[in-house]
């Protein structure tokens, strides 16, 4: 068995041990329809493995067994977090190669974000080996070094012990506080003690400060990573494992965190502004269902009368994406609850510059981990954004411009999500649900 086949090999008994199923997938074809013909489904899975998570919409039927629609089943169930349906027809991808460089690409990209999204940080490190390979057989250098760039976090957390639910979540309802920047925080127990987090669906893994860290007694890993945060290509960061955390009643055990310099995390919203800790991606995927309120935050709410009602969310390794519609325009917007803005980013502006037409430009601070650049953004006024059955009028939303370094299309974030009773995330299902629009605060 060449060294293809064993990485192949691999990953596939990797992603068996580490199955989430989505309850709710988004609606399938309908019989009699229309299938792509071959060189356009090439391009839609090409799509969807880039991060445009609905290239491949419901009503196009990818049955059958060439290369292609069995990479389009993949990718499409990898963004619905469906990793058994996913597995199943890598595997069979990867039984007889297509020894066509851009699907054997694609197929890497797949199965590396599929194993990330689940905690396969050992199978998404080995994944990332062998799709930076195919790219540099390619002479795609640009490519394989950014895909190289990508290897070093989850080649760090190859070797931690994964993460696993101890006690499932039961309901348990929290006092949430908004903080002086709008980010929702919670009281959580991180080996015994406890830790205020703020819960942010936007981050990739869950975070703390290195001082943090060292009081709650999280084991760190000697060797430094160099990671991407919104502000800065390449911020220095470590790898810790806290041995247990508590939430609403939850236990996991094994939850990995990158700890950064407690500089990284001072950011100048006030004076004294600081985040000392954030509960990531891979923890609300453990918990399933949350749902955030104005001034409480349920863990394991009650299911809804139909699973299936609310705007689908996707995920892309593990950033998570939900269905929206931005003045009509179907946009995927990566949910953040640790944002305090909705955006566009440069990739929407040039994908739809015709739209947008000549709009005004100003500067605008960005902050994040690792502090605060300056950059510019277009200002299109009287938006209105559409979402799980919701309406909301922005007078005015920023679309960035020029390399802002993002690789996806939108954020939408506290001012949006603030604007309703109640927010529900609902991973098994694969939704989120909003509840009754909040009253206009009154004008200042």
């Amino acid at each position: 068995m060449d060294r293809w086949m064993v990485v192949a090999a691999s990953l596939a008994l990797a992603l068996a041990s580490s199955t989430v199923r989505a309850a709710c997938a988004d609606p399938m074809p309908a019989p009699g329809a229309p299938a792509l013909e071959p060189h356009a489904l090439r391009m839609a899975v090409g799509r969807v493995a880039g991060g445009e998570l609905w290239a491949l919409p419901p009503s196009v039927d990818i049955a059958g067994d060439g290369a292609a629609a069995l990479l389009a089943r993949a990718a499409v169930a990898a963004a619905g977090l469906d990793v058994d349906a996913a597995r199943a027809a890598l595997r069979r991808y990867f039984a007889e190669p297509a020894g066509d460089r851009t699907l054997d690409a694609t197929a890497w990209s797949i199965a590396a974000g599929a194993a990330f999204a689940v905690g396969d940080y050992d199978g998404a490190a080995r994944a990332t080996v062998a799709w930076e390979a195919v790219l540099r057989r390619d002479g795609r250098a640009g490519d394989a070094d950014r895909v190289a760039r990508s290897h070093a976090l989850p080649a760090l957390l190859a070797d931690a012990p994964p993460q696993s639910l101890e006690h499932a979540p039961r309901r348990a309802r929290l006092p949430l506080r908004r903080d002086e920047a709008g980010l929702p925080r919670v009281q959580a127990s991180i080996n015994g003690q406890r830790q205020e987090m703020v819960l942010d669906t936007g981050a990739n893994l869950s975070v703390l400060s290195a001082s943090a860290a060292r009081r709650l007694g999280v084991r760190v890993a000697a060797r430094p990573a160099s990671v991407q945060s919104s502000t800065r290509s390449a911020l220095g960061a470590r790898v810790g494992v806290a041995e247990r955390l508590e939430i609403g009643g939850s236990v996991l055990r094994n939850v990995a965190f990158l700890v950064l310099d407690d500089a990284s995390l001072r950011l100048p919203v006030v004076e004294g502004y600081r985040i000392d800790a954030v509960l990531g991606f891979p923890v609300f995927r453990a918990l399933g269902r949350v749902r955030f309120e104005p001034d409480a935050f349920v863990v394991a709410p009650a299911p809804a009368a139909d699973a299936c009602a609310g705007a689908p969310l996707r995920v892309r390794a593990s950033d998570l994406f939900v269905a929206a519609r931005v003045d009509g325009v179907h946009v995927p917007l990566h949910l953040d609850t640790g944002a305090s803005a909705t955006f566009l980013t440069a990739r929407f502006g040039q994908a739809h510059a015709e739209r947008l037409g000549e709009l005004a430009l100003r500067e605008r601070p960005l902050g994040g981990a690792g502090g605060v650049v300056r950059g510019r953004e277009a200002v299109w006024p009287d938006v209105t954004l559409e979402l799980g059955g919701r309406s909301l009028r922005f007078p005015e939303l920023a679309v960035q411009t020029g390399d802002d370094g993002f690789g996806h299309w939108g954020t939408l974030g506290q001012d949006a999500l603030g604007a309703f009773a109640s927010v529900t995330v609902d991973l098994e299902a694969m939704r989120l649900r909003l509840g009754a629009p909040l009253p206009a605060p009154d004008p200042p």
